[in-house]
């Protein structure tokens, strides 16, 4: 293993206060009891009170929760099968099939949601959460089933080559 310089060191240090501070400094002014965010008037828990007394938030929140877990479950089935069918089939045009699958590694989100909103209202299927889930679901599992064929890049982090094949044999 490398060994790290003090420079390298400094950089790291100085890029995570740079991403953090930012979000710490939100938190901390979430407690402020000013309505103007630039003031620190005291601590005060109104906001927070005021949050969870909102119907509608909490109606997003229930939703945002529903959604996470059926894209999730969703997107693991679907990069399980994906790896292991990939692993265990043999084809012509396996190569050219794996290449395709990287595409919307690719393809930046907003083009793909864009897509599936296209894609969708030339279905005439309406706008809810089942379109949520569908266009979650294929977003996440994009990350899950990397072909395992792709030299040098990071393998799929639902299964692997190993875990199919078994444990690998003793040398002697």
């Amino acid at each position: 293993m490398k060994k790290r310089s003090a420079a390298s060191e400094v950089y790291l240090l100085l890029m995570t206060v740079l991403m953090y501070l930012p979000i710490l400094i939100v938190m901390a002014y979430s407690f402020n009891e000013s309505k103007l965010s630039s003031v620190w008037s005291g601590f005060s828990l109104n906001w927070y009170a005021d949050l969870f007394r909102d119907r509608d938030i909490g109606t997003a929140l229930i939703n945002s929760l529903i959604l996470g877990v059926l894209s999730s479950l969703a997107a693991a089935v679907i990069g399980t099968l994906g790896a292991i069918g990939t692993q265990r089939t043999s084809f012509r045009g396996k190569g050219v099939m794996e290449y395709i699958a990287t595409l919307p590694m690719m393809t930046p989100e907003i083009i793909l949601g864009m897509l599936f909103l296209a894609f969708f209202s030339l279905l005439g299927l309406p706008f809810g959460m089942m379109t949520l889930v569908i266009t979650s679901s294929k977003l996440m599992a994009k990350e899950s089933r990397m072909p395992e064929s792709m030299p040098g890049k990071i393998r799929g982090n639902v299964i692997s080559r190993n875990t199919l094949a078994g444990p690998a044999p003793r040398s002697r």
